[in-house]
């Protein structure tokens, strides 16, 4: 076979043993685009431009260079025929396939259930490599597993097989030829192993189940896009089930597979601990695990050294393979100006253990790292752990807790918490034992294995069955002890116009009937289905309903409300004509002050009919909507940017979180004029009436700071939007709570915690006056920089609001009998104020609208003016209408009513807050 070798760069010279040991192909000529070797003779061949490459004769073009779609593209416009162009690795595993070597333990693990196989792209000491083989060991307690490479680490592949894990090198992978194929068949099901083996996943799906697991950062998927001439992004992964190790890695997965869905796979490792002593301290030995590179960040941890001012208490290790390029040898100049920094090398599994006995803090200063095992094994072994925020172990670290997180770069606040834990190294026993207890709940290979066996199981049940017609809608309904409740909610939802929807009962262990009353429905209703819930976590039942979701949209409602017959064919309708991400309508507040008498409330939504981004929300100084479950959102939307609920224990506020994340993807989304959602004010168990929801808001706030780092939303105008949000989480729950209660120790020490939170965010220049409307602007200073003033001011404030509504009801309780002067919102407004008091000398409605009379409204008569008066000449007239209130005063005058006896509803009409402070249990 006569072939021309284009590229001549570092990867050629990586590649060159390779290349020189197929001795069937004759190399007629090489090309390269480096205009300065045309013509020169490189290993005995003249290298030649490209425009001369069609003056050869030659079967294959092999392109040796990580360039691969450039120049393929390239030499297609040359007119190079696309069928004789082929990439090296390509090219390679054509002459490679059906060469298999199979390393097999002296004992073969268990096939009780099945058999597993495991691709991964190596068998090396880094992480991917180490989550493929802990993969295979969290599995062979109950399957046969074999661990397929194209190639391996000698040691590794002995430290494998002694294991007991059977270890295949298959040099042909990720293509397959025949014999690969034919072998694979006998799995049950096959784990591919990180995102380049891209090829393995598409060839072994038509045999047999496949679970593909992704790892890669940021910038590794632009190096494996350039290896397929025509692009990745139309690739079709049907019948393959994908998951990621962190929400970064899913998050980087899905900026160039927008289209595909999948779920969170967190990987596990051994427990050593039980193995290792702690050595007596005499330094403070802290560790940078990892190759040494850029992105790795020892550059910067090594800036950080330079700054501490008691490094002489301290040693400070670099463990990972290092070579000879700038930023290698800039990092060996570095560490030996410094003095107490030691480069350890590489290093097996088996010295890595006993170094963990040694050092005392792991630090990831890596710009982005999906999941670092090094972290993980600090955790394990009960070490203190530093990671910066742009990494997937972020989402496990609780700032000051169970270990630090810094951002990024900072060199400054990487210095002072190693300085931190120099000075008070042995006073940090809780946060090792809490590191420790984050592994045992996360990654210890209990949690791995029973998380990656379900996740086989799925992808085994999903693969041997056809995906039913999605329904149009999904509704989730979270419940817990709502017996009370849960009928009527049932009754809303399976009563609606659209018919076509899905109905799922989400249930977190009720004792008091709720799952006997759901079962009852879905006995009768085959859209409805049970689904226990493990955990009691409002958050954690929204999510799982999201995951077994099979709708175009989903909705939720809470089981102590309840929704108006069409509302869910209104906002299909509307999200599908329109083609949006979401839709939202106003709803009503639902008020019960006796048994059988209701009142709904309106909540109108502002804005409606225009179709907004999240642009729109990026550029209001307060959101104008703040619940999720009165609307609809497209399923494939929630899974593109794996937007969650925070699975915090309990049902308090979880879903702040959902609702942000939304608001800052939004490509398409739409309010709409209507009312069709029932939320229930009147459940003495709501999480609104609970004297921790200032606890619940800070939790939440957390929780949805800590998701925007892993997921990498750093763009200033998301920050700031946040960081408004924020201003209304502290402030606005605790006004509400001042207007019935005195705060204690712990709301004080929760609302400190948000002055820190938000100090921050005006120093970093995330909170802006001109951002903010004035009145939260003024109030955000006074809290952060006066918080006593602060105190004293919500103090007069609640006491002032108190009055207000304390007054109205006290003025109307000392009259013998009043009427109420009109039948709209304000008149509905004012009566359920006055019936939650259980005020029972209201007599009557009138009104000037003689299409009214004689009728009833809200169980009073509704009279013309003049028969009122005729009636009730001694009642008080309370004028409940926003305009034309001085005419409506002369016409009772004129029929002899007093002006002492005539007053004006004045009142705010707020749903919120008439029922905040009258309706607590």
């Amino acid at each position: 076979m006569k072939v021309i070798i284009f590229g001549l760069g570092n990867y050629y010279q990586i590649q060159r043993p390779k290349l020189a040991s197929l001795t069937d192909i004759e190399i007629v000529a090489f090309a390269d685009n480096n205009a300065e070797l045309w013509d020169k003779n490189i290993d005995e061949r003249r290298v030649i431009s490209p425009a001369e490459i069609l003056s050869k004769s030659f079967d294959k073009l092999i392109i040796v260079s990580l360039y691969v779609s450039e120049i393929y593209h390239q030499l297609v416009s040359l007119g190079v025929d696309r069928d004789r162009i082929i990439s090296w690795p390509h090219f390679w595993s054509e002459r490679m396939k059906g060469k298999m070597e199979i390393y097999e333990p002296e004992m073969k693990c268990a096939d009780n259930g099945g058999k597993v196989l495991i691709i991964s792209n190596d068998l090396d000491y880094n992480g991917a490599s180490l989550a493929a083989v802990y993969a295979a060991k969290a599995l062979i307690e109950h399957y046969y597993v074999v661990l397929a490479v194209p190639l391996g680490n000698e040691k590794l592949i002995r430290e494998t097989v002694n294991d007991g894990i059977t270890v295949a090198v298959c040099a042909a992978l990720p293509w397959l030829g025949d014999r690969e194929q034919n072998w694979m068949k006998q799995f049950d099901v096959v784990l591919v192993n990180t995102y380049p083996m891209i090829e393995s996943a598409l060839g072994v799906r038509e045999n047999c189940p496949v679970l593909w697991w992704l790892h890669e950062s940021s910038g590794n998927f632009p190096i494996v896009k350039q290896q397929y001439p025509e692009g990745v992004e139309g690739k079709e992964f049907k019948d393959i089930k994908i998951c990621a190790v962190s929400e970064i890695a899913w998050h980087n997965f899905n900026k160039v597979h927008p289209e595909w869905n999948g779920k969170v796979l967190p990987l596990g490792i051994p427990d050593k601990m039980k193995k290792w002593e702690r050595r007596d301290v005499h330094k403070v030995i802290f560790t940078l695990i990892g190759g040494i590179c850029p992105g790795k960040g020892q550059d910067y941890f090594l800036n950080a050294i330079e700054r501490l001012g008691n490094r002489e208490s301290a040693e400070f290790w670099l463990i990972g393979g290092i070579g000879d390029n700038e930023y290698c040898r800039k990092i060996r100049k570095k560490a030996e100006e410094i003095g107490a920094v030691k480069l350890l090398g590489e290093r097996t599994r088996a010295e890595m253990d006993y170094i963990f006995q040694e050092i005392d803090v792991v630090v990831c200063a890596s710009q982005e790292e999906t999941l670092s095992i090094a972290v993980i094994e600090g955790m394990m072994s009960g070490k203190i752990c530093i990671a910066t925020n742009s990494t997937g172990i972020a989402h496990y670290i609780d700032d000051n807790r169970n270990g630090f997180l810094v951002e990024y770069g900072n060199t400054d606040v990487l210095a002072k918490r190693m300085g931190q834990i120099i000075a008070d190294q042995r006073g940090m026993q809780s946060m090792r034992e809490a590191a420790r207890e984050t592994y045992e709940k996360y990654f210890s290979m209990e949690a791995f294995s029973g998380r990656l066996e379900e996740m086989i199981c799925e992808t085994k049940r999903e693969w041997r069955n056809e995906s039913p017609v999605s329904p149009k809608i999904t509704v989730l309904l979270p419940s817990l002890n709502v017996a009370a409740y849960i009928r009527e909610c049932i009754e809303s939802v399976i009563i609606q116009t659209l018919r076509d929807i899905e109905i799922l009962c989400i249930d977190a262990g009720s004792t008091d009937g709720t799952c006997e009353i759901i079962q009852e429905y879905a006995a009768k209703d085959s859209r409805i289905r049970f689904v226990p819930s493990e955990k009691r976590s409002y958050g954690y039942q929204v999510n799982l309903g999201i995951d077994m979701a099979k709708g175009e949209y989903i909705g939720i409602v809470e089981t102590d409300d309840c929704i108006e017959p069409d509302m869910y064919e209104v906002l299909y309708q509307t999200a599908v004509e329109k083609n949006l991400d979401y839709v939202k309508a106003g709803f009503y507040t639902l008020v019960t002050p006796y048994e059988g008498e209701q009142y709904l409330l309106e909540n109108p939504l502002g804005d409606t009919g225009q179709i907004f981004s999240s642009q729109y929300f990026m550029e209001k100084a307060l959101s104008p909507d703040v619940y999720i479950w009165n609307g609809i959102y497209r399923l494939s939307f929630l899974r593109e940017f794996h937007i969650r609920l925070n699975e915090s224990p309990g049902a308090a506020f979880q879903d702040c979180g959902f609702r942000y994340m939304v608001d800052m993807n939004v490509r398409r989304g739409m309010f709409i004029d209507s009312l069709f959602y029932r939320y229930r004010r009147d459940n003495a168990a709501a999480s609104t009436y609970s004297t921790d929801f200032v606890r619940y808001n800070l939790e939440e706030c957390r929780y949805i700071r800590k998701r925007m780092r892993e997921i990498g939303i750093i763009d200033r105008k998301r920050l700031a939007f946040m960081a408004r949000e924020t201003v209304m989480m502290a402030l606005s729950p605790y006004m509400t709570f001042r207007e019935h209660s005195q705060p204690n120790e712990k709301i004080l020490s929760d609302l400190n915690q948000f002055r820190e939170i938000l100090w921050q965010d005006r120093a970093e220049g995330r909170l802006r006056q001109e951002e903010m409307l004035l009145e939260h602007w003024i109030e955000l200073r006074l809290f952060t920089e006066q918080p006593e003033a602060y105190e004293a001011y919500i103090a007069v404030r609640a006491k002032a609001a108190y009055d207000i509504y304390g007054n109205f009801v006290q003025e109307m309780a000392a009259k013998k009998q009043f009427v109420i002067f009109c039948t709209g919102k304000a008149a509905k407004y004012a009566l359920c104020l006055l019936r939650m008091n259980r005020l029972e000398n209201m007599v009557a409605f009138c009104d000037n609208n003689q299409e009214k009379w004689g009728s009833s409204f809200y169980g009073y008569d509704v009279l013309s003016p003049k028969e009122a008066v005729r009636r009730y000449p001694d009642a008080h007239y309370l004028i409940a209408k926003v305009n034309g209130q001085q005419e409506i005063i002369q016409q009772l005058i004129h029929y002899q009513i007093p002006r002492d006896r005539i007053s004006i509803y004045k009142l705010p009409l707020n749903a919120f807050g008439s029922t905040n402070l009258f309706m607590r249990p």
